[in-house]
């Protein structure tokens, strides 16, 4: 778990790669490219995994809602392709309690029909809506690739 390697609550906000070193290889430094880790207590937080997958694959993302856009059960995160703003489809949390949920993927892409591409994932709740009822989107900053 995270918590035998650092303390969670000693990192400041940003994104950690995870690296390892052996004496194998004299030492050298090695990534991990595919998962990182994003720290932001204001803002909603994600890891997808695997982050790359093959047609029919499963895929599944843990959701970190904090206080300020937690928790309602109409909590939903939508797929985009990278770069765009065009939502292929979305899934509810159906959680109006827990802080931190797990979320299959796999009926997601199944339902958006998705194909090979790099695709993108934004958060959006009820609780921090404008005034005018406008649910603004929060970018979760992990990708998830489909390959053909």
């Amino acid at each position: 778990a995270l918590d035998t390697i650092v303390d969670p609550s000693t990192l400041e906000d940003g994104v950690y790669e995870f690296r390892f070193a052996t004496v194998k290889d004299s030492w050298v430094g090695h990534s991990f490219p595919e998962q990182t880790l994003r720290v932001a207590r204001n803002a909603p937080a994600a890891l997808v995994t695997p982050s790359s997958v093959e047609p029919g694959s499963h895929a599944s993302m843990l959701l970190s809602r904090p206080p300020a856009q937690c928790c309602s059960a109409w909590d939903w995160v939508g797929i985009y392709r990278l770069g765009s703003n065009e939502r292929l489809g979305f899934v509810h949390t159906r959680d109006s309690t827990t802080p931190t949920v797990k979320l299959s993927l796999d009926q997601l892409i199944a339902d958006a029909g998705l194909g090979e591409g790099v695709y993108e994932f934004k958060f959006s709740t009820s609780i921090d809506a404008s005034p005018e009822g406008w649910w603004p989107l929060h970018d979760l900053g992990q990708v998830l690739q489909i390959r053909g």
